[in-house]
């Protein structure tokens, strides 16, 4: 086998997809999106002849050309649906991995086409997730990958390795591509995908992206991982302009859906002894990438401190491990009383004995009506009140909302124009109360509306 093999055209079951390949039809790629809809019209045989067949198509693409992009994906596409299929989607990785493990990577025109190969899998058919037996056959090949690693790693310094449709890429794009797969066909990250990214990020400061960060959120070791990708981009002294994964790190970082209080607390543990052996010049840019010092005002970082005891933890470690302005203004605003500052409203809890009965008065006057303001945000909500950090994008009903409703005092006058209720799940009030959820509560006075 030579690679000009991989690239020869493979003739399928399909005759309308031949034509289309040998002319070079632009019906190529309605024909195969056609062929995902009815993947099942050929049996095992022809269906792998059809992989063998896109898979040469695949390398074949100019990714220059404006449709390459679509070509792609829809190719990827038929992989996915194809993959649905035990036996499928065995055949599916193991053509792929015999491609990418047999080329020679000292080659371009062979990085290139080990590029468009691993393109194929890195995407998601936009309906669904990798199918299972996929992702089965992706958890159980750990070794193959790790070759498959070890192989592209061999060109990840090299420059001007590939094109895609921006222009030439170095080589730790091809990396970047490889260790991205894993995010949309395994829900583990892989054995040894700490160190590599680790090892990457350390030959280039800009090497990653948030679906690598997803994977590595996956992994047991995630909080000493976060704490080392840390220390990697203050030390270099990373610039916003840079790229890679640094900035999403830093900006995710006190967001409570992303790290929870305790996995959060858990980061700082392994970063505290980094943060003893940062300079003043690398601990005042730390404080500015943390915290935003330099893009925010010290209000936003005031009410940050004030919700999360546990970014005041850090911003305390960071404060006392410097000297500089940054430092300065940090303990400033440490000092300064962090209690809350948000009041929930009060004079409303006597006005019903049933709150969920409330709730759909509150909703008649408030949402529907128009008479009762200021109008209830979550976000808006969420974004002012400081006691603490509130997810708007859970499956349970928000504490603090429901006590903003239980304290609302509404006036007699608005009350009085109510002259009928009626109960239906799918009201405003419900949604800024359970972000992505139904309110669970149904009470005998609802039911009698």
């Amino acid at each position: 086998m030579v690679f000009e093999n991989f690239l020869e055209a493979v003739e399928g079951p399909d005759r309308d997809l031949n034509f289309a390949i040998k002319s070079g039809s632009k019906k190529t790629l309605g024909i195969i999106g056609k062929l995902s809809q009815n993947v099942n019209a050929y049996d095992d045989e022809a269906k792998h002849t059809l992989v063998r067949q896109l898979f040469s198509l695949a390398a074949n693409i100019d990714l220059r050309d404006k449709k390459s992009g679509q070509l792609i994906a829809a190719i990827g596409t038929y992989f996915l649906k194809a993959a649905k299929s035990a036996e499928s989607a065995k055949f599916i990785f193991n053509e792929w991995s015999r491609r990418l493990l047999y080329l020679d990577y000292n080659k371009k025109e062979e990085c290139q086409a080990a590029y468009q190969w691993l393109l194929l899998l890195n995407q998601s058919d936009g309906s669904a997730p990798s199918p299972r037996e996929l992702v089965k056959v992706f958890d159980e090949s750990q070794p193959i990958l790790s070759e498959i690693y070890e192989k592209i790693l061999a060109v990840s310094n090299a420059e001007g390795l590939l094109v895609d449709k921006s222009g030439l890429q170095p080589g730790y794009k091809l990396v970047e591509t490889f260790l991205t797969t894993c995010f949309y066909h395994s829900d583990n990250c892989p054995s040894n995908y700490e160190l590599w990214v680790l090892g990457c990020v350390e030959r280039d400061i800009s090497f990653g992206n948030g679906l690598i960060l997803s994977v590595l959120q996956r992994s047991d070791e995630h909080p000493q991982v976060v704490a080392r990708l840390i220390d990697l981009y203050i030390t270099s002294m990373v610039d916003e302009n840079d790229g890679g994964m640094a900035w999403r790190l830093f900006f995710d970082l006190f967001d409570s859906e992303e790290y929870p209080a305790q996995q959060l607390n858990q980061i700082i543990v392994y970063l505290e002894p980094k943060v003893r052996q940062w300079t003043d010049e690398q601990n005042e840019h730390a404080i500015n990438c943390l915290f935003a010092l330099e893009r925010d005002d010290n209000d936003s970082v005031k009410t940050l401190l004030t919700r999360s005891k546990v970014a005041g933890k850090l911003a305390k470690l960071l404060a006392s491990n410097g000297k500089g302005r940054a430092a300065t203004q940090l303990a400033s605003l440490l000092a300064r009383d962090l209690s809350p500052a948000y009041e929930l409203p009060t004079g409303g809890e006597a006005q019903f004995e049933d709150l969920n009965f409330k709730l759909i008065v509150i909703d008649e006057l408030m949402y529907i009506h128009k008479l009762l303001s200021p109008e209830f945000n979550l976000r808006d909500f969420a974004k002012a009140y400081d006691a603490r950090e509130i997810s708007v994008s859970g499956y349970e009903s928000i504490p603090e909302a429901l006590d903003y409703m239980r304290g609302l005092a509404i006036p007699q006058e608005l009350l009085s124009r109510i002259t009928h209720l009626s109960y239906d799940a799918s009201r405003e009030i419900y949604s800024q109360l359970v972000p992505f959820g139904f309110y669970p509560v149904i009470t005998d006075s609802l039911k009698r509306l």
